[in-house]
């Protein structure tokens, strides 16, 4: 089997930065051409104003929903998972993702106010998995016990998956989002979780629920086949999972390389601001969905031909100095930002409310709870997660 390649430049990392020579791209050619890890050639945008007016533009740029399954969007040309064809639930995940209807119809389960009413589920996991934390001894690592568990029952809860079912899909989402699994696990796993979630789907036919899922069954399953709603179960599962997961891990390393600032995620009156700078520092997504070319059109000043696939790089966007002063350095006082890191526009993440409360109550009850915790290895033996859709941590063993 081929060996991997190397990522596309907006998806390579330093420790918590994009590399240079992105910034060096969006400089000097902020909109260029790449070739992506499935073989295709696709323009990349690189500074914030242009992303936000492709994003922002969906009459011109439209969702790609080809392209939409991404779970192996680093692997390269010829190896056993790109070749592979697409299943049938993933062709349903990618149509869940962009019709409109169903957008329409989770918006409201993903409200502020919709996610306020479960903060006390959400306080409850965060204690629950500090007590397993504090229980296993320290060096413990924070990713397996901490910040992977809590955003998948997080997602599970508002879905509506049975409690005696979490555990199993917690063990196939992260056999399935692990980049280290072998293709034949990893298809195993996939194959044993949509049999799982079409089953659940039955379950909510016969018997609708209380979570998305059910409401959805419940008022509107006729208009949608099983198919369908086991695509959409998939996409909200792994689409809440692994992205909140980075960012918990990932923001926890940030603040303990940073411990000058670590109050401010702690303080009533700082902590959303703070958390918001993070988001956009971090930016943990590399690219939203693809976009194609509806018509010729220009981006910037360079021209794009209608069916040309367009790429936005988030971190590029999110460090661009035209968007914010100094983007390089972290400064939780620096307040509320637009970034992009949730994307932009009528396809951006409607998750990011639940995210934002993860997010908030993750970080201030472990420091709380954890007041001397530090990292127990050195930061340059921190394993990241670099052949993901979502840029993070393998693994984070820590002290207190």
């Amino acid at each position: 089997m081929p060996g991997r390649l190397a990522p596309p430049i907006h998806a390579r990392r330093t420790y918590f930065d994009p590399v240079p020579e992105l910034g060096e791209l969006r400089e000097k050619q902020p909109v260029s051409r790449i070739r992506m890890p499935w073989g295709m050639d696709a323009w990349l945008v690189t500074r914030y104003d242009d992303v936000r007016a492709v994003l922002g533009d969906p009459d011109t740029f439209d969702v790609d929903a080809s392209s939409v399954s991404m779970i192996g969007v680093m692997q390269p040309e010829g190896s056993a998972e790109s070749d592979s064809s697409e299943t049938p639930a993933e062709r349903a995940q990618a149509e869940a993702l962009t019709h409109a209807k169903i957008r329409r119809l989770l918006l409201p389960e993903f409200t502020p106010r919709r996610t306020r009413q479960l903060a006390f589920r959400v306080a409850a996991f965060v204690d629950e998995h500090l007590d397993k934390l504090a229980h296993a001894g320290h060096p413990a690592d924070l990713i397996a016990l901490f910040a992977r568990p809590i955003p998948l029952l997080v997602i599970c809860e508002l879905v509506g998956v049975p409690k005696e079912d979490r555990t199993e899909f917690q063990r196939w989402n992260t056999v399935r989002l692990d980049t280290t699994s072998d293709p034949r696990t990893k298809a195993e796993a996939t194959k044993r979780a949509h049999a799982h979630m079409s089953e659940l789907v039955a379950r909510h036919r016969k018997q609708p629920g209380n979570g998305v899922l059910g409401r959805l069954v419940a008022e509107h399953g006729h208009e949608f086949d099983d198919a369908t709603l086991t695509g959409l179960v998939d996409l909200l599962l792994l689409a809440g999972y692994e992205s909140t997961a980075s960012m918990i891990g990932l923001g926890v390393l940030l603040l303990l390389q940073n411990p000058e600032q670590r109050a401010l995620v702690c303080d009533d009156e700082t902590a959303d601001g703070a958390i918001e700078e993070i988001l956009r520092y971090l930016t943990v997504g590399h690219t939203t969905m693809p976009r194609v070319a509806r018509k010729n059109t220009v981006i910037g000043t360079t021209k794009i031909a209608a069916g040309d696939i367009v790429m936005c790089s988030l971190p590029g966007a999110n460090r661009d100095p035209d968007f914010v002063e100094d983007p390089d350095r972290l400064d939780l006082t620096r307040g509320f930002n637009t970034h992009v890191s949730f994307g932009y526009g009528m396809h951006s993440c409607f998750g990011a409310p639940l995210a934002r409360m993860q997010l908030r109550f993750a970080y201030r009850r472990l420091f709380e709870r954890f007041p001397a915790l530090r990292l127990a290895i050195p930061l340059a033996d921190v394993e990241f997660q670099t052949e993901s859709i979502s840029y993070g941590i393998l693994s984070l063993p820590v002290s207190w």
